[in-house]
Order: C-alpha cells, then structure tokens, then sequence
C-alpha cells in the first residue's frame, strides 16, 4: 500500500498486523482460493483486492471504486505489487455492476463462482436488489451493512436480509475484540 494512500494512517499498523477490519478478513480468507474472482465493490485503495491477487488466493479481481483518487491508488499499489495484470478497475458500482461482472466472468472463462465484497457506506441498499441476488445466486457476498448511515436503516436492512435469504444463506458477524497478545513486538 503507498504511504500517500487515502486511508487514515491510524489505520496502517492494523492493516500490517490483520487486526483491520478482522471480521471482514476472516471471511474473505474462508473463502479465498475456492474462486477465481474476488469482486471489491468499494475498493477504495485496493487493500483486499490487491492483497488477495498478490497472495495468489485468486486469479482475477474487479473492484469498483467511485472517487478517481481510490482508483488511481488501486492501479498504483496493483503495480507496485506485480499484480496489474490480474486486475480489472471500474468507477462506481451502478445498476449495470451486474453485467460487468458477467462479461469478465465470460471473457476470463471463469468457471467458479465469484465472491463479492462490498463496503459502499448506505449504498448497498439502493444497489442489491432481489434481482441483483437472482442473477448473481452462485457468488457468496460479505457485505459490510450500514444501516445507520441512510434513513430509515433498520426497515432497509430487514427488507435486504428477507430477501437474500431467498436466494443466500445469511451469516451477520459483529465486531469482536481484538487480541494483541499473539504479537511479542506489541
């Protein structure tokens, strides 16, 4: 990740570490490896996108970012990482997020399902739709829920679980404590 990355630097110590946003790590990790495309809706600078290719956990990744300074730092730490070539930006994720998905998945000749991420702050609630889920049934989804962030939230949030349910099994995973004792330098 460059130094000149938009992240608050309070948060590079956690990222080292694997403390940033553990949660969220832990299932990516879980899944990583069983699919060929990582898709990061929210990519900001491409910590997991990038992460993942460079680790070779995945062999394609699709992040949508909406500012050009996120997708600027994604191509550059994609670079500074040797993976841009496995790497394919767009800006903001709209109602045809969709059908970029399904085109790479049919030009790379992908044969598992995708996993998709998804940190966009209130908007994953204008952007998956029981129609989103249907045609996108094979992916698994860690979503980052932000129901605090939109009016009327919480009635938001039981519409998408009720109806994710019909199509995805529906895990919600809070925040836990974080252990700093497994690191000797801390």
């Amino acid at each position: 990740m460059p130094w000149d990355s938009s992240w608050d630097p309070g948060a590079r110590a956690s990222m080292l570490l694997g403390l940033y946003e553990q949660e969220v790590l832990e299932k990516l990790i879980n899944r990583l490896g069983a699919v060929d495309l990582l898709i990061d809706v929210g990519a900001a600078d491409g910590y997991y996108a990038v992460g993942s290719l460079f680790s070779k956990r995945v062999g394609h990744a699709l992040c949508f970012e909406d500012s050009e300074r996120g997708r600027t730092m994604i191509a550059r730490t994609a670079q500074l990482n040797g993976v841009s070539d496995h790497l394919t930006i767009e800006g903001r994720a709209d109602e045809s997020f969709v059908d970029v998905i399904k085109q790479l998945k049919q030009d790379r000749k992908l044969r598992r399902a995708p996993l998709i991420l998804m940190d966009i702050e209130g908007g994953e609630f204008e952007l998956i739709k029981p129609a989103v889920l249907e045609d996108l049934h094979d992916a698994s989804w860690v979503i980052e829920l932000h129901p605090f962030t939109v009016v009327d939230g919480e009635a938001h949030l039981r519409a998408l679980l009720a109806f994710a349910q019909k199509t995805h099994r529906v895990e919600l995973v809070g925040t836990t404590a974080r252990d700093l004792s497994k690191f000797p330098e801390l």
